[in-house]
């Protein structure tokens, strides 16, 4: 059957040369003995030489009517509506899907369309923008365990990379392994600042004792900090801790230790007679 029938007299050269290169076909095989049917069609399109990938944007274009381009607009402002709206109520899930269905639309060459989907991924990567943001500060100040902080938030980034990290073209510029990074530094550099502290402590408590209570009250004080400072020194090593911190420990735990031994040496001193 050929669409040559349908050619009346007059009729352009080029309609006669493009008449046994087109084909009529109905989905639901209602066509009359010209109409190839389904398997007709299908035996005829796997028979074709197939077109470059790199070639195909530039033989196929899309084109839409009026009426076309108005459900097309309505289309996307819908799903466009549902992807802020699941976004807004962390609903990733469901904002990915939504997604999904708008991203497969760029092949429309529509500027409305274009713009659109531009403007809904600026909104996502501000939104990303912003949690990153505060999940630093919260690291930067060492709060990690509350319900909005930065553990929390840090699963909250990956559920949103786990949906939409999938996506060509990227939706998103978001680097989790980046910030488990910045997590973990943040949490070292925590116990650093408290084996820090403790050592501090404990050379504050000496000197408070010797300036209150000469030697003795520098003992007195000394024995309880030094033993402070001891197990911190211990706490360093099994934590790994920086070689520095954990000499500067160890350093004002011996310090500490000394005290004590000069007090009981001076003790032993007295009790024999001797003079100090």
């Amino acid at each position: 059957p050929s669409v040559v029938n349908y050619i009346v007299d007059g009729a352009p050269e080029t309609m006669r040369d493009l008449a046994d290169r087109v084909f009529l076909y109905d989905p639901l095989d209602k066509g009359n003995k010209s109409f190839w049917d389904r398997c007709t069609c299908q035996k005829k399109l796997r028979e074709l030489k197939a077109i470059p990938q790199d070639k195909s944007d530039k033989l196929f274009k899309t084109v839409l009517s009026d009426s076309d381009v108005m459900e097309l607009l309505q289309l996307v402002r819908k799903q466009g509506e549902s992807f802020r709206k699941h976004l807004l109520y962390r609903q990733y899930e469901q904002a990915s899907r939504c997604w999904s269905n708008l991203n497969r639309l760029r092949i429309i060459d529509h500027d409305e369309v274009k713009q659109m989907l531009t403007e809904d991924q600026q909104k996502v990567q501000a939104m990303v923008n912003i949690m990153v943001s505060k999940f630093r500060d919260n690291c930067a100040n060492y709060r990690f365990d509350g319900p909005d902080e930065a553990i929390k938030q840090l699963d909250v980034l990956k559920e949103i990379d786990a949906h939409f990290g999938k996506f060509d073209p990227p939706i998103m510029d978001l680097d989790i392994e980046k910030q488990e990074k910045y997590l973990k530094s943040s949490q070292d550099k925590k116990k650093n600042d408290k084996l820090r502290a403790y050592a501090l402590a404990g050379t504050t408590a000496v000197l408070a004792g010797m300036a209150t209570g000469g030697l003795a009250g520098a003992a007195a004080l000394g024995a309880a900090a030094a033993e402070a400072g001891g197990a911190a020194f211990v706490a360093a090593e099994t934590a790994a801790a920086s070689n520095v911190v954990a000499a500067t420990i160890g350093a004002g735990a011996t310090a500490l230790a000394n005290v004590v031994l000069r007090r009981k040496l001076w003790n032993k001193e007295e009790k024999e007679g001797k003079p100090p």
